[in-house]
């Protein structure tokens, strides 16, 4: 044990700590158990804002969670302590298993979680609350983001065939698509793509939501990580849930998150519904540019050294990320 790990804990606890295992390694944050005399915590630690990565996800997280806290949402971490300058949150010890199977139970609890947290946004003004990670309020931003992150796949795609034949046979034909596909609302509507939607329609999103991001315990669903949380377009929350690559979510729960979300915000935003149909696509070749980041020399080089990827494993790691593109695409076809 990195002897760093046990001091931050040590400073952080409330408690005589007794030990300090490491749980999670993971792409950007670390998780550890705490024992202590007195019970059990987590400590996270968070990755430093740096040139590349300026967002403050300590911060972020911590004041999502604690805001959420004070509105009464209870079936989420408890904030102990923080370090910010050495980015480390201890966090209470929620007892429970993985998400790996979804059922339609499941469904209405990440369905109320999100309603508790539109209801909430209605008071957050004073909050001063960030924009989510990659917010996506205007549809010029969706398609910002995705033309920033295949900026970098092209560069990649040079010595990865496949990616390239991926990418100019099957991608960018569907991005335009999506893109008419999108602009078209639009000019229906005679609203501006570029323009960003109301603010009254904005609401609080954890942005990455999903079963990935839950622990099934005896209470229920408890929902973690919320380095991303901001303010967004609600279609955002529905698209990542429905889109992201570790959900298997089957045509009826797919349906049946659909409803209970247009159930929530039709009445609110009239265009909901619409935007959403209309905004999908783009949403899904976003999804797929996230999925193909591994390709990206250096996010797979940070992977290595934080202990989630193995070099031996590069070719077999870059072919499952591909096929995970092209079977997102396949089912998101215009």
């Amino acid at each position: 044990m990195n002897p760093d790990i046990y001091t931050i804990a040590k400073r952080l606890s409330p408690h005589q700590v007794e030990s300090v295992t490491e749980l999670q390694k993971g792409g950007n944050s670390r998780i550890y158990k705490v024992l202590t005399n007195k019970g059990v915590y987590a400590l996270k630690r968070y990755p430093l804002p740096s040139a590349k990565d300026p967002r403050d996800r300590l911060h972020t997280e911590t004041l999502a969670l604690q805001y959420m806290r004070k509105h009464g949402i209870k079936n989420i971490p408890e904030v102990i302590a923080k370090d910010p300058e050495q980015a480390y949150s201890l966090l209470n010890w929620i007892d429970g298993d993985a998400v790996t199977q979804i059922n339609d139970n499941d469904i209405i609890s990440f369905a109320q979680f999100l309603s508790k947290l539109a209801e909430m946004s209605g008071t957050a003004t004073e909050e001063n609350m960030p924009y989510a990670s990659e917010a996506c309020v205007s549809g010029s931003m969706i398609l910002q983001h995705i033309e920033q992150r295949m900026e970098k796949l092209e560069k990649a795609a040079c010595e990865h065939t496949e990616l390239e034949e991926f990418l100019s046979r099957i991608l960018k034909p569907y991005i335009q698509g999506a893109t008419d596909r999108a602009r078209n609302f639009y000019s229906k509507h005679n609203l501006s793509f570029n323009k960003d939607i109301d603010r009254k329609f904005q609401v609080l999103i954890p942005s990455d939501f999903g079963g990935h991001n839950a622990l099934r315990s005896a209470g229920g669903l408890y929902f973690l990580d919320f380095e991303y949380f901001g303010w967004d377009d609600p279609v955002t929350s529905t698209a990542n849930f429905l889109l992201h690559p570790a959900m298997s979510l089957s045509e009826h729960q797919k349906q049946q998150f659909l409803t209970l979300m247009e159930k929530l915000f039709i009445k609110s935003d009239p265009l909901y519904a619409e935007r959403l149909t209309a905004l999908l696509p783009l949403y899904a070749a976003r999804m797929c540019n996230i999925i193909l980041g591994e390709f990206i020399p250096e996010r797979f080089a940070h992977r290595v050294q934080s202990g989630q990827y193995k070099v031996e494993d590069k070719q077999s790691i870059l072919s499952g990320q591909l096929a995970k593109a092209k079977k997102l695409i396949k089912l998101s076809l215009i």
